[in-house]
This record gives structure tokens, sequence and C-alpha cells, in this order.
């Protein structure tokens, strides 16, 4: 049986992996001169993507954090700004893909 902190190893190597995958292909699609906003379904795909992955992140980390009652108080403000770095990772990338048009 796996521990917490060995699970969420695996979900984070499985998420970098998903959010390369959801890069590479906006990537490829500002490449091919194709749409990458919100308004193409494949595009969109890939953004929440993203933003899922940070927040999976954002909440696994929490769960391991919260072992310690300490911690416990941390895991909130753990979450909440692991949210607002990844809508910061999100128009970063956006932002990147726009001035490699």
């Amino acid at each position: 049986m796996f521990s917490i902190s060995e699970a969420f190893t695996v979900s984070v190597f499985s998420g970098v992996y998903a959010s390369g995958r959801n890069i590479q292909t906006l990537v490829d699609r500002r490449q091919h001169q194709q749409n990458i906003g919100l308004r193409s379904s494949e595009a969109r795909s890939c953004w929440l993507g993203i933003v899922g992955n940070v927040i999976g992140f954002a909440s696994g980390g929490a769960t391991v954090a919260v072992g310690s009652s300490a911690a416990m108080a941390m895991a909130g403000q753990i979450v909440l700004l692991s949210v607002r770095s990844g809508s910061g990772v999100v128009k970063s990338i956006y932002h990147n893909l726009r001035l490699n048009n």
C-alpha cells in the first residue's frame, strides 16, 4: 500500500508530464498558426489541463502538509498561493506564445 507522500510523488510526476504535453500542444498549435485562445476547444482543453494540474499540485501538497498540526493552519494558504501562481504561469505561457508569433 502507498503512503500519502508516495501517492503525491506519483501524482506530481504524472501532472508534470500532462502539463508538459499540454504546453507542447499549445506551442505546436502556435507554430502552425492555429488558434491558442479559449474559443478553440483543443486549446481550451490544454489551458484547463495546465490550470487543473497546478491546482492538483496545490491540493496534493496541502494534503501531505496536513499531516502535522502546525502545517494544517498553513494548508489553506498553500492552496491559495498555488492557485495564484498557477494563474501567473498560465498568463506567462500565453504571453510568451503571443510574443513568439
